[in-house]
């Protein structure tokens, strides 16, 4: 809905381009997208990273989803007191596991936990560990940013990624 509502194209069938949303267990999610070999330029995710014992099969699907060149966005709070995991836990993992990890908002209130969006790629084609983005990526991402805005919705980002 946020997706279409941004004017991202849903995915008519698995076959066409466009926004998905996935959803379920992460070990079903990795393996049905390495059978449809799923690939996305963008993954967007939102409080998925309250569980730490759930980080590799995170890591996993980031493996298997993102594409070579792709970004993701990983938004939650800095910990999850009871939970075991937050912002901080798993970008240290996605660091051991091969992929650079920045914050790239950070939304603190001073009246609740402190919540981040984590941008995340592929370490092999970083440009660099300052600046994790390409330069092909920083123009392909600013044609999308002037083209949603242009929709008026001031709706947040898309639970899916854009294939």
């Amino acid at each position: 809905v946020n997706a279409a509502a941004n004017g991202l194209a849903l995915a008519a069938d698995e076959s066409s381009q466009g926004a998905r949303f996935l959803a379920g267990d992460w070990r079903q999610v990795c393996e049905m997208a390495k059978a449809k070999s799923l690939q996305y330029d963008v993954v967007l995710a939102a409080e998925a990273i309250y569980r730490s014992d759930m980080y590799a099969d995170l890591t996993a699907l980031l493996k298997q989803c993102l594409a070579p060149e792709g970004v993701a966005w990983f938004a939650g709070k800095r910990f999850y007191f009871g939970c075991g995991g937050g912002t901080a836990s798993f970008a240290a993992h996605l660091r051991e596991n091969g992929f650079l990890v920045k914050v790239n908002s950070l939304i603190e209130d001073l009246r609740s936990n402190t919540r981040e969006v984590l941008l995340i790629e592929r370490a092999a084609i970083a440009d660099d560990v300052e600046s994790p983005m390409t330069e092909r990526k920083r123009r392909r991402l600013n044609s999308s940013d002037s083209q949603s805005k242009d929709c008026g919705n001031g709706g947040g980002p898309a639970d899916a990624g854009s294939g």
